[in-house]
């Protein structure tokens, strides 16, 4: 099999989704679930992505669950580039394992990670009174500010008390329910009985705000305020977020989540087993310098749109090639992926159309050799026939990349969830879903961003600037409770230019709908890349009802790919 990009563009992120249980195309193992004879279990591959291909390397992502004595430990998270034919004699088609992100960040020692959350400002507001009962009425609405800090709502009668333990709900204890729209703060709630005359109902919350820079993720630079770890007391177990155990709860149970969450398993100084989250319905990015996308060719763009992007085509002809992931670990992941670059191969007979990974010297750098060295070591005979040692200039091979995690980064309205995943607890952190790369005209310059949804991980969409791959920039985060993006195709985040009043804006597209769901309106967001703000939102309503059940026939749809 010879795979080949499907496009010219510097990215490929497919718009369809494959779903592979027990499965990672037979390309990495002989058999997806085996028995484990040293350790007595049993391991099982799955993933819910698609695998994308660059060149002659296809880079795959997918969870590992192992089952030791009948008990499940977490999944890991696997991310995988596979050399699928001989660059030289592209009709050699024997893969070859190159690297497994997973793996070398799992040799990594915790301390030495590059993780990053934006600059945060977290403000109390305690005890706010938004309503008076009557002894009648039983739902309340109204305006908190916003963005709200994540399970930091307690509103109450003192009889009943909601919470907002998943996006988008507030759950009563007595059967009470309520939405809340955590990024405008806008909140409904109907109590299961009404609240008594004269009694105010209180709202105790916190709400935060962005500064531009990313810092680094770390005890000096995260508190409690931005983990919302608070005095949440449980009868009779204690401090709910007493997490090293001393009876109270204090900066040191936030250092340890820290801890934790860098990779460390007791949160001071044993590494986990595994240090990268499962990775599931993330289909990876590759991001390669900048070609010619098909909008360059169009036939109302202007000399003047060309030569700028030219221009930066040139300025980054050079940099790195990089694949991103998400997973449920709460983060982005940018992991190093060799140097790929569109032109043709002059150490090869072949005439590449489509671009290759640039080859080097095995003397220009000693890890470079050392990484050769230890994979013909475990590929020492044909196949997979590894030639191009011996060239006309000397010993050469591949920038296939390491694998290497460059850095995390950890969108701010997750901040507060990563304790969930530490207690294994309800509405945990995850970025479960594709990130989709676009080259855009915004303040004034050629950037190219990556934007990603969170599928399961709540209702929000989150912008950086990664146009130099090591300096990641932090843009902005959009929410809305009408975001419902668990279960779309992967990488359903398309980009364009539109005119909007006179106005040329770069845009991305952001389909929303649940399955079933009557309430959910299906619909599109358009949403401005420059400052993330909602340009517009078109429903996508059928206009009838064939059925006879009083509802329009598009609610309940999904609008995919």
């Amino acid at each position: 099999m010879h795979l080949k990009p499907l496009d010219g563009s510097h990215v490929f992120a497919p718009y369809c989704r494959a779903v592979y249980f027990f499965l990672i195309l037979a390309l990495m193992i002989d058999c997806p679930a085996f028995a484990d004879p040293v350790n007595d279990g049993i391991r099982c591959n799955l993933s819910g992505a698609a695998p994308v291909v660059q060149g002659n390397v296809l880079f795959t992502g997918y969870s590992e669950i192992t089952v030791f004595h009948g008990e499940e430990k977490m999944p890991g998270g696997h991310v995988t580039a596979i050399r699928m034919y001989d660059p030289v004699d592209p009709d050699r088609t024997e893969k070859a394992v190159l690297w497994d992100a997973g793996d070398v960040l799992s040799r990594r020692d915790p301390n030495d990670r590059t993780i990053f959350s934006p600059q945060m400002t977290v403000t109390r507001m305690p005890d706010v009174t938004i309503a008076t009962g009557d002894g009648n009425t039983r739902s309340f609405s109204g305006t908190l500010q916003g963005p709200i800090v994540a399970t930091t709502v307690r509103l109450t009668d003192q009889h009943e008390t909601f919470c907002d333990v998943h996006p988008n709900a507030l759950k009563g204890d007595f059967g009470g329910k309520g939405n809340l729209n955590g990024f405008n703060g806008i909140f409904e709630v109907t109590f299961n009985d009404p609240p008594a005359d004269g009694v105010p109902i209180k709202c105790s919350y916190a709400f935060y705000s962005l500064g531009s820079a990313l810092v680094f993720f770390n005890n000096g630079n995260v508190n409690n305020s931005d983990l919302a770890l608070d005095n949440t007391c449980i009868v009779p177990d204690g401090y709910l977020y007493d997490l090293d155990g001393d009876g109270t709860v204090t900066e040191s149970d936030g250092d340890r989540l820290v801890q934790w969450v860098r990779g460390f398993r007791d949160g001071s100084h044993i590494k986990k087993d595994w240090l990268l989250g499962a990775v599931d319905q993330s289909v990876p990015a590759v991001v390669v310098p900048p070609g010619r996308p098909r909008w360059y060719y169009g036939t109302h763009i202007t000399e003047k749109d060309r030569n700028g992007y030219d221009a930066f085509v040139t300025a980054n002809q050079g940099r790195r090639t990089v694949l991103y992931v998400g997973s449920k670990d709460g983060m982005l992941h940018a992991f190093d992926s060799g140097k790929f670059c569109w032109k043709d191969n002059p150490e090869t007979a072949v005439v590449e159309n489509r671009g290759y990974f640039e080859w080097q010297a095995l003397t220009c750098d000693l890890s470079f050799n050392q990484r050769w060295n230890q994979l013909l070591a475990r590929y020492p005979a044909s196949p997979p026939a590894f030639r191009w040692q011996g060239t006309k200039d000397g010993d050469k091979a591949p920038d296939y990349g390491t694998g290497k995690e460059l850095w995390a980064f950890i969108p701010p309205n997750l901040l507060p969830r990563l304790k969930n995943n530490l207690l294994n607890a309800e509405g945990r952190a995850c970025v479960d879903a594709s990130p989709a790369i676009a080259d855009v005209y915004i303040r004034g310059a050629w950037r190219t961003v990556l934007l990603c949804a969170e599928g399961d991980g709540g209702p929000t969409v989150f912008c950086l600037d990664i146009t130099e791959p090591e300096k990641p920039i932090f843009l902005w985060e959009f929410a809305d409770s009408g975001i419902s993006t668990g279960l779309y195709p992967p990488a359903a985040l398309p980009v364009g230019r539109i005119a909007l009043e006179g106005k040329e804006r770069w845009a991305v597209f952001l389909g929303s709908g649940k399955p079933g769901d009557p309430v959910l309106d299906p619909s599109i967001y358009f949403i401005d890349i420059a400052d993330g703000s909602l340009i517009r939102r078109v429903f996508l309503h059928a206009g009838m009802d064939t059925n006879g059940d009083h509802m329009d026939d598009g609610a309940g749809g999904v609008p995919g790919g």
